[in-house]
């Protein structure tokens, strides 16, 4: 069995101020293998961003280690760090171009401190551009780019040094849905091609659902579960994991007396009429309270809150459909939903 390219053991981080000391990372133990893409997701102070800067040691952390490829980090001196920083490449919100630089020159940038030969360099950026597909934008300025573009330029970038690993630390928060999905795709492209190990720190459940194998939910500095993606997308165990994953459902389904499930779509024919023949099988109407859905490739994604009706028989009758068309769904914690509303509305007054 191959060993992680990425192993993150007990690691601790503590920011000390003259009046108090935060801890962000608590003990956290984490393996990435080589090749997949694994994805850590959290609320905004989670945890998630001083997470992956500790990877890299841009962070030292408090405790713990990080091993990367068989070495551990804490006992490399400066000089050999800056060498292994140089396999992990980083990508960050802001993009972090050089302004006055173009776009070639912004990817010869980290190999030009490496001092290779000018023309290797350049001869490199432009092969980089085209696996960016930004070849014809090598003598563009960073002020002369869209948002998309920009990143992909840093994307470029990153790979100069022929990384064995990507880290993403909210690549996508920036930019508009559209360029978000062409960024995924393109991330995935690297990993499916180049066989780039890619770690993802985002805020976004469609992020991970769209490109990562494996996921950490991150909450208040510990890790709150990890598994499959498709596993803790069908079935999340803990309050954050639902709260992350249902989404806007926590906050906009008003939820009254009654049974709510969550059905999963996870890769069935789009055009297949799933809630017509929820209704046509229980001869009751059932009530849709969000909907989250896509079509992708002409399969169906996403997720939908459904009441369903307050009649035993018929409610049994809807349960048995969906286990009949191998629909995954889970029953919605009304009381633990509205106790998550109240404790927010608490912690804001």
């Amino acid at each position: 069995m191959a060993e992680p390219i990425i192993s993150i053991s007990h690691l601790r981080k503590e920011f000390r101020g003259a009046k108090n000391t935060v801890e962000a990372i608590k003990d956290i133990s984490i393996d990435v293998m080589p090749g997949e893409i694994y994805g850590i997701i959290g609320l905004s102070g989670a945890g998630k961003s001083t997470l992956v800067r500790c990877v890299n040691f841009l962070e030292k952390p408090t405790g713990g280690d990080v091993i990367f490829d068989g070495r551990s980090m804490s006992e490399l001196t400066p000089k050999q760090l800056r060498e292994v920083r140089q396999e992990m490449g980083m990508i960050f919100q802001q993009f972090q171009l050089l302004e006055q630089r173009t776009a070639l020159r912004n990817i010869t940038f980290p190999l030009e401190i490496r001092g290779v030969k000018k023309e290797e360099a350049k001869a490199r950026a432009r092969e980089l551009l085209r696996i960016v597909e930004l070849e014809d934008r090598e003598n563009a300025y960073p002020a002369q780019l869209s948002g998309g573009q920009k990143q992909r330029v840093a994307i470029a970038r990153a790979l100069a040094t022929n990384p064995k690993v990507l880290l993403c630390d909210e690549a996508t928060s920036a930019l508009d849905p559209n360029t978000t999905n062409s960024i995924l795709e393109l991330l995935k492209k690297l990993n499916r091609e180049m066989g780039i190990t890619v770690l993802v720190i985002t805020h976004e459940m469609e992020v991970i659902s769209r490109i990562c194998d494996r996921v950490a939910i991150i909450d208040h500095g510990v890790i709150a579960e990890e598994g499959n993606v498709a596993d803790i997308f069908m079935a999340p165990k803990t309050r954050i994991g639902r709260e992350l994953i249902l989404g806007d459902a926590v906050s906009e389904v008003k939820f009254s007396e009654g049974k709510y499930y969550r059905i999963t779509f996870d890769g069935r024919q789009s055009q297949e009429p799933v809630i017509a023949n929820i209704v046509l099988r229980a001869k009751a109407p059932v009530n849709i309270m969000y909907a989250q859905t896509r079509d992708v490739g002409g399969t169906a994604r996403g997720q939908m809150v459904i009441q369903l009706p307050e009649n035993e028989d018929q409610q049994r009758e809807v349960l048995q459909y969906l286990n009949f068309a191998q629909i995954p769904y889970t029953e919605v914690d009304t009381v633990s939903a509205g106790d998550d509303r109240e404790e927010e509305e608490e912690e804001e007054t």
